[in-house]
């Protein structure tokens, strides 16, 4: 494989220079596991798309109009469920158009809500993608969090329906969804592949990145190594390296000597300097004693001097 940077530089000026590449690149899911492994931001990509104009509105909403979308073919002479294209128009055209890689939020009339299930549009290459539930208005039902159940919010979240409203009516909203899910809690969580998100899910070489209903794992870092295999680079050989955290997800191995700290290394130097110190010319600093007078006290003298008084043995002493 080539050099990381190497790597991220070419595919990425491929994959996001826009028209027939992009497109390849956009509906190949073996060309996005390449731009992915080069570390692509998935989000630049579909941005580097083709943008979604009108007809490709029509195409997604059939009998679409520049002033409004289609009835819903539920309830097609309803014209209250009519839906408004709200902010899915374009400022000076006044036609319906979304930027590539990005979404818009269709509304309804009022005593109409966007009826449970169904998808805003988002553009991806010049395609409107809102899968087998595009967006359609229903009746607002009157709700609360025990009807229907959980408020109609997603499993995962939290309904709150506390908060009076206009004329202290109800108001039922849904808490954020958790982490390792996107979406909202109206309109549904689904759960974030992390080990997509990033190489390997940001695993350490030679391990393994298993995504799971709301988070993901790594397995442990191979025989001979150690460290922490959620960090990049964070298996070491062992014992050669020492591993060392850097920042909120890398790692380094260091050499041995080199993982000593500073604070260490200051403390080893000054018991060098009081080492060297006792055996030179400071020698009397460390040969001071103690003993114990009559009086049961303790005193300090210097060894060095004993022997120039006068001995226990000189009888004039003694005297």
């Amino acid at each position: 494989m080539p050099p990381y940077g190497v790597c991220k530089a070419f595919v990425q000026e491929i994959a996001q220079s826009g028209g027939s590449c992009t497109t390849s690149f956009l509906n190949n899911s073996q060309a996005r596991q390449v731009y992915a492994d080069c570390h692509g931001d998935l989000t630049a990509l579909n941005e580097a798309g083709r943008d979604c104009h009108f007809d490709a509105f029509e195409k997604a909403f059939p009998g679409a109009t520049s002033g409004h979308p289609p009835l819903s073919a539920e309830t097609s002479t309803d014209i209250h469920r009519r839906a408004s294209w709200n902010d899915c128009v374009n400022e000076t055209s006044k036609e319906p158009f979304l930027k590539a890689g990005h979404s818009c939020a269709m509304t309804c009339s009022k005593g109409y809500c966007v009826k449970d299930g169904s998808k805003q549009p988002h553009c991806v290459d010049g395609s409107i993608i809102m899968g087998d539930s595009p967006m359609q208005c229903d009746v607002q039902p009157i709700a609360t969090c025990h009807f229907p159940p959980n408020g109609g919010c997603d499993p995962l979240t939290k309904c709150n329906d506390t908060k009076p409203g206009l004329f202290m009516l109800k108001i039922v909203s849904c808490s954020d969804c958790p982490p390792g899910y996107f979406g909202t809690g109206r309109s549904g969580c689904n759960d974030i592949n992390e080990c997509m998100l990033r190489k390997n899910g940001g695993c350490a070489s030679g391990t393994q990145c298993t995504n799971s209903v709301g988070g993901y794992s790594c397995s442990a870092c191979p025989a001979g190594t150690h460290g922490d295999s959620f960090r990049e680079k964070g298996c070491c050989p062992f014992p050669d390296k020492v591993y060392r955290p850097v920042g909120q997800a890398g790692a380094s191995c260091d050499d041995p000597e080199a993982h000593i700290s500073a604070g260490s290394k200051i403390w080893i130097i000054i018991v060098v300097l009081v080492v060297a110190a006792c055996a030179g010319g400071w020698g009397y600093l460390c040969s001071k004693k103690q003993y114990k007078d009559a009086g049961g006290k303790f005193e300090k003298i210097d060894v060095g001097s004993i022997g120039t008084g006068p001995s226990i043995y000189d009888s004039t002493w003694a005297r």
